[in-house]
């Protein structure tokens, strides 16, 4: 075996010379000397396999690995004990937010503290409860509260630094406050909400009942709860027309006004405050009280006429003496049927009321008749609400229809101390509707003249005159023209031998004559029946051209509004409120499907409610809730 210095590189040969050595010290004497020579070599190789050894660094643990492990072991055992601290005082915080969100309820009848400990109690946190503090107003309620719990680490022993445990805390406060609140009550009085299509009586308690139950309810818990006087309410009843009543109609600059009372009241005092607005009004929020509009007239143009040859004594307005619902009571009174703006003071709007009994009995006062025409109603509602409408509503308190407190609403969109709500309700649909030109309206002088004596009416006509009528410009539809007639035998003298006749002047029957205005011609008589008698059977001349009169004089009297014109200004009105910040809750209650159509898209998201019958009460208790803001402030 060879055991020189270079063959002796690795442990192994090593081993192998070390053990050829001592064997030969073993043996003869002559054997020993190359033994000796073999150790030499051996002790050589040692030498230099441990220099080698101690200048090779692979696989070698230096200082600066050995202290990375400990400090890889110490911050993992950190993240661990800091993430079990976090998970218990995340645990520890969502139950006191619930609990004091719960105790500053200004519904909660509870104690404060009590709801507190409830909450802590039942989340097995009882001993983390350190401190309940609650603070009342007026207007609002506030919880102050705070909690902590010991978490003991599971990794890092500390107590060489003085730390025991890891201390998890909570803190936080919750308010519930009612803000300054302008609420517009948009409600649908139209006749469907005490009768069926075909004028059958609803079964008690109708609609109308039931909305004023849920309704009266609302205001006393909106307005009931705020003492401190920082909300107001205003109620818009609808049908074809809003009914303004004096005060606020007196704020805005309306022609061809008139005067039309109640007939319940012999017509005295006025109660039609009605203003027919153009469609473009649609396009914007503000409703100018400087911009000259008509005064929406009072007119009957869908009872129908007997329309034949003969003359047929003045239609007046249809109108019917019926019982109705009232608060309650039972009461009896007449009532147009199809006029627009109903004259009924019940239907007026009131502005921007504190007090909620007030806003009760407003409420309990409204009367149900006419159309629907969803569209005006929310204008109105958003026209109370809009900042430019400021004038309006502050001539309104000046005049003592609207409180003190009141002044200066309504409030600027951009007020952050201010919410304003609209609560649409209906419980139908758009209708096609009509209103008036205004060459037929209001104070402006008529063709048509009243015999004082026997109330017979003539109309002039200067132009398009039969040939039949020669130079006479009057036309009398129920005067009787006498002649010698032949019977066949002999002549006989007959009263009444043609029913309508041109005259040189107004028919007079000896008391004198009065020229009336359009109003008083509409409270007069019905559309239809002044287009036939004192138009179509004035200038036709056979059933042909008296038709056509007919026609051309019902188009050239009022316009239409189609359906599709109202939802589309419904639409324009609801997105215009949104975009300024407006809250709006509809209410479809009973309606037909395109009915719930147009309130569904007009109402915030988790804004709009179906109801049928007493859910109608529900559906405003989750308004009133929602309007009452309740948040936490820390």
């Amino acid at each position: 075996m060879q055991c020189g210095q270079e063959s002796v590189r690795s442990g192994a040969a090593l081993l192998q010379c070390g053990m050829y050595v001592i064997m030969r010290l073993r043996m003869r004497p002559v054997d020993k000397w190359n033994a000796y020579q073999v150790a030499g070599r051996l002790r050589d190789g040692i030498q230099t396999e441990i220099r080698r050894f101690a200048s090779d660094e692979r696989g070698t643990l230096t200082a600066f690995a050995l202290m990375m492990t400990f400090w890889m072991i110490m911050v993992g055992g950190l993240a661990i004990d800091v993430m079990r601290h976090e998970q218990i005082r995340t645990r520890l915080q969502q139950t006191l937010d619930r609990s004091i969100l719960a105790a500053a309820s200004m519904s909660q009848e509870l104690d404060p503290e009590d709801v507190v400990e409830d909450y802590f109690a039942k989340a097995d946190l009882a001993e983390a409860l350190k401190t309940v503090v609650p603070y009342e107003g007026l207007n609002f309620r506030r919880v102050v509260a705070t909690a902590e719990l010991e978490t003991n680490p599971f990794f890092l022993d500390l107590k060489a630094y003085s730390i025991d445990s890891f201390i998890a805390g909570a803190a936080g406060s919750a308010e519930q406050s009612i803000s300054k609140v302008e609420i517009a009550l948009v409600l649908d009085v139209s006749r469907s909400m005490t009768e069926y299509a075909d004028g059958t009586p609803l079964p008690r308690p109708n609609r109308l009942e039931n909305l004023q139950d849920a309704a009266a309810e609302f205001a006393q818990t909106i307005l009931g709860e705020d003492p401190s006087n920082t909300i107001t309410m205003s109620v818009v009843p609808y049908n074809a027309h809003v009914n303004l009543g004096p005060t606020l109609f007196g704020q805005y600059n309306t022609t061809h006004r008139f005067s039309m009372g109640d007939p319940r009241t012999g017509f005295t005092p006025a109660s039609s405050f009605c203003i027919d607005l153009p469609m473009s009004v649609y396009n914007q929020a503000e409703l100018s009280g400087s911009t000259a509009y008509p005064q929406g007239a009072f007119f009957d143009a869908y009872s129908s006429t007997t329309r034949n040859t003969s003359y047929v004594e003045v239609q007046a307005p249809l109108w019917r003496t019926s019982s109705y619902w009232q608060n309650g009571v039972q009461r009896t009174g007449t009532f147009y049927l199809n006029a627009a703006c109903q004259p009924m003071a019940e239907n007026h709007v009131l502005v921007h009321s504190n007090d909620a009994d007030a806003v009760e009995a407003h409420i309990r006062r409204m009367i149900s008749m006419g159309g629907t025409a969803i569209d005006k109603g929310i204008k109105w509602g958003l026209a109370l609400l809009d900042e430019n409408s400021r004038n309006e509503i502050e001539g309104v308190i000046n005049a003592g229809a609207a409180p003190e407190m009141a002044r200066g609403r309504p409030a600027d969109y951009s007020a952050n101390d201010t919410m304003k709500v609209i609560v649409l309700m209906t419980d139908g649909e758009n209708f096609e509707g009509e209103q008036i030109n205004t060459a037929y309206a209001g104070s402006d002088l008529s063709p048509i003249w009243r015999s004082n004596g026997d109330g017979q009416l003539s109309i002039r006509h200067t132009q398009n005159r039969p040939s039949t009528a020669g130079s006479n410009e009057y036309w009398a539809p129920g005067v009787c023209e006498s002649a010698w007639v032949w019977n066949g035998r002999r002549w006989v003298w007959k009263d009444c031998v043609t029913q309508g006749i041109w005259m040189p002047s107004a028919y007079n029957s000896g008391s004198g004559v009065t020229r009336l205005t359009w109003a008083e011609v509409w409270q007069e008589a019905r559309m239809q029946w002044v287009a036939w008698q004192l138009y179509a059977r004035a200038l036709g001349t056979n059933n042909s051209s008296r038709s056509w009169w007919y026609d051309a004089t019902m188009d050239d009297m009022r316009s239409s509004i189609s359906v599709s014109d109202r939802n589309n200004g419904l639409q324009t009105v609801c997105a215009l409120a949104k975009q300024q910040g407006v809250k709006m809750f509809g209410i479809a209650f009973e309606a037909p499907n395109n009915g719930k159509t147009q309130i569904r898209q007009c109402a915030d998201e988790g804004g709009y409610f179906e109801a049928e019958g007493l859910e109608i009460r529900t559906a405003f208790r989750s308004i009133a809730s929602q309007i009452s803001q309740l948040r936490l402030t820390q």
